[in-house]
């Protein structure tokens, strides 16, 4: 599967005229040892009862459709590749316990998934302490790579990678009283100190407001929001939801006066307008996949896929069909499924899936370790009822913006 092998172009082009995929396989690797033609196991973690439960079964579907290409195509190293699935329920405990369980007892060659921060800090310990390689597909608090364990790998975009550009934004849109409602988790206290540093070197003045994201006083929430020209909802489970339609029902935003922004994967799932009905409309969010002029054959086909089963691909859906080809891609070139060649393959990815050319970073001391640099991020906003991410209004970056008479739209 390295993108750089002529034997691939040539699986590729044949793929692409018959199934609408962009994949492949090497035809001289081969699997250290028994030459078995067993299943690979790969272990997939993820919230499906609790927590980001949308984001979490958006991913896992995306993932098997993946899975599902892979075999099509041959397999990895001459064997099919097998998800053992795991429902880490949004506690740090049990991603604990299903990732021992994975390791232990299934006997995984390598993990990928995880929405949640939280759990995902309890994950990447297992990971390390059993040397398997651990590909992170959601979880975005700094914390995750930062740590520097050689098996841990990222993908999804870091929280300073996304809201230095969102404050940013914010500041450039000419916000002055911004109120920050916020998950108080490791996630939501990263992504708050990420926010500060920035909105303190334009002037901005904020209000923060932490809730527990299982438990929130929605009443007592919207009784303490006091003026603003932007109220910010960043908190990464459905129980958003409920929330944003009390601020829109209290008519507090979106409004002529007050702009409302949804963080994370609530802003962008296909739940959103089930939930909040219109209230989504002239909502503004960050989209983390690439635009739809930007999309290669790959992507097409995913959310074409997708589509077919009645789902929406957002950030969840990209970032779980890229994990399994990207560790795909790793076992094939490591033309072994030994935890440590599967690491040393990682680390060296040059691989185009279907958000772009993925490489990880290698200097140690930050979230930039392991990390995928390359991540996209626009600003949207939904001018219409029921549209989807690729179809809304995109503020930033200036070179992919759709609007450019004004900085955003109001009701």
């Amino acid at each position: 599967m390295d993108v750089k092998n002529p034997t691939m172009h040539r699986a590729l082009a044949l793929l692409v005229l018959c199934t609408m995929v962009m994949a492949a396989c090497s035809s001289d690797g081969q699997d250290t040892g028994s030459g078995s033609t067993s299943p690979i196991l790969i272990g997939w973690v993820g919230p499906l009862s609790a927590g980001a439960v949308s984001e979490g079964q958006e991913m896992l579907a995306a993932s098997q459709i993946a899975v599902d290409q892979v075999n099509a195509a041959g397999g990895v190293l001459g064997r099919p590749l097998e998800l053992v699935i795991r429902d880490t329920m949004a506690d740090p405990e049990t991603g604990a316990e299903a990732m021992k369980d994975l390791i232990d007892n299934e006997g995984v060659v390598a993990v990928i998934g995880e929405v949640h921060s939280g759990v995902a800090m309890s994950e990447i310990e297992i990971a390390h302490e059993r040397g398997v390689p651990f590909l992170v597909s959601e979880a975005w608090s700094d914390e995750v790579t930062a740590a520097g364990y050689d098996e841990v790998f990222r993908i999804a975009p870091a929280n300073s990678q996304i809201y230095e550009n969102v404050s940013a934004w914010i500041a450039g849109a000419g916000f002055g009283e911004v109120s920050i409602i916020v998950e108080d988790t490791g996630w939501g206290s990263n992504v708050t100190s990420v926010i500060e540093t920035t909105f303190g070197g334009a002037s901005i003045n904020y209000t923060v407001l932490r809730v527990d994201p299982e438990n929130i006083d929605i009443p007592a929430v919207v009784a303490d929001l006091g003026p603003a020209d932007l109220i910010m909802v960043l908190i990464s489970t459905d129980t958003a939801y409920p929330l944003i339609s009390a601020i829109c029902d209290e008519q507090l935003a979106p409004t002529s006066d007050t702009a409302l922004y949804i963080g994370a994967g609530p802003g962008v799932v296909g739940s959103l307008w089930d939930q909040v009905g219109d209230c989504g409309q002239y909502a503004i969010a960050e989209d983390l996949v690439p635009t739809k002029t930007q999309w290669n054959d790959l992507a097409a086909g995913l959310v074409e896929e997708m589509a077919a089963s009645g789902l929406t691909t957002a950030i969840g859906g990209f970032a779980g069909f890229d994990s399994v080809w990207l560790m795909a891609d790793a076992i094939e070139r490591a033309g072994s499924t030994d935890s440590g060649d599967i690491i040393a393959a990682l680390a060296a990815t040059e691989f185009i899936g279907a958000r772009g050319q993925y490489s990880f970073g290698s200097e140690r001391g930050d979230w930039r370790f392991h990390h995928f640099l390359g991540a996209p991020l626009t600003i949207i906003q939904y001018l219409e009822v029921g549209q989807t991410p690729d179809e809304a209004a995109i503020l930033s970056p200036d070179e992919w913006a759709t609007i450019r008479d004004q900085q955003f739209y109001t009701p």
